[in-house]
């Protein structure tokens, strides 16, 4: 019996204190992996994220938006239209000299030119539809010059969705009114101004002359739309 009792005081010397610590190092153990978990949770999803955003499909790619490009906004957050949205329907109002088939042709060129932008950066939808009956507009392009503020050549109304131009006549030459129609219509895609001279979005209108076939948008104009319409959370027009 002395022995047993012996026995049992010896297991209870050598094995509680390592029990202790088993229990301390399991508690501790816990207590920083429960520490750690929202780190370590946000970090898995941050991977998952890049891993899933890295796909090739339009939905699954985030896109880097180019520098001094400024778009709009409500609440911190882009404002755009809905994908199922397109393509907007565009109108050409007559202008003065009631020649509209000479003003068609023209935003039939300026829409043409974004909706190859919008297919070269996946969207898989044109942007734009030119549409010779108001009652189908989703944008009207005015003509009359009424809607155009003193000194300016062009302007876009998003609440209204309506594009102001000035006759044709005021314009240096067909290329010029291209330039233009290109500039308005990316404001009603939710694109503001640009600071860098070359993109077509650039706060001036640009002073030199050239043909319809010269007019062209820029790689940083087609990064914005790819940036614009590649977000996940915004508030659609």
């Amino acid at each position: 019996m002395k022995i047993l009792i012996s026995t049992l005081l010896l297991s209870c010397y050598f094995f509680v204190p390592l029990y202790t610590q088993e229990v301390a190092y399991k508690q501790s153990g816990a207590s920083t992996v429960l520490g750690q978990e929202p780190q370590a949770v946000l970090d898995n999803i941050s991977n998952l994220f890049f891993l899933v955003k890295s796909g090739s499909n339009w939905n699954d790619v985030v896109r880097p938006k180019p520098d001094r490009y400024e778009y709009v906004q409500k609440d911190s957050l882009p404002v755009r239209w809905d994908i199922t949205c397109f393509p907007l329907s565009v109108y050409s109002k007559p202008g003065v000299d009631n020649k509209s088939k000479a003003n068609l042709r023209f935003i039939c060129q300026a829409t043409a030119i974004w909706n190859g932008v919008a297919q070269d950066i996946g969207l898989g939808v044109d942007f734009f539809k030119p549409v010779q009956d108001s009652l189908e507009a989703d944008i009207r392009v005015d003509w009359s010059g009424q809607y155009v503020p003193l000194g300016a050549v062009g302007i876009a109304k998003l609440r209204l969705r309506i594009i102001g131009m000035l006759p044709k006549n005021r314009y240096k030459n067909k290329g010029e009114i291209i330039e233009m129609l290109l500039h308005e219509l990316c404001h009603l895609l939710g694109v503001k101004h640009s600071k860098v001279a070359d993109d077509i979005m650039f706060e001036l209108a640009h002073s030199h002359e050239h043909e319809p076939s010269e007019v062209k948008v820029s790689t940083r104009d087609r990064q914005m739309l790819a940036w614009l319409y590649g977000v996940k959370v915004y508030h659609s027009f």
